[in-house]
């Protein structure tokens, strides 16, 4: 099974390559599929990037710091409900509840 180019040195070598192999030769000496490897050159043709773009959707609720306040909480107090946490920390409360 071919996974996704993820891996920033995958992305390093992709780009290396091209000056002297087409998609398909990098594709084989990678053991990844072409058409992945030519959706990413095209990409990097593109946008000159290799960067993931921002999607668009709605965005998180929390951010990460929120998310990383809520844990903390959620530890000290084990047994407490989710509402009660966020009710009883200002800081947690989200703008969109």
């Amino acid at each position: 099974m071919y996974s996704r180019v993820d891996r920033f040195s995958d992305k390093g070598k992709i780009l290396a390559y091209t000056e002297t192999l087409n998609a398909t030769q990098i594709a084989k000496k990678m053991e990844r599929d072409p058409t992945t490897i030519r959706r990413f050159i095209s990409k990097y043709k593109e946008t000159g990037k290799t960067e993931n773009l921002p999607r668009s959707g709605r965005s998180p609720t929390l951010n990460d710091d929120k998310k990383d306040a809520l844990v903390n909480e959620a530890t000290k107090k084990r047994r407490a409900p989710l509402h009660e946490l966020s009710i009883s920390w200002p800081k947690l409360r989200c703008n969109n509840c």
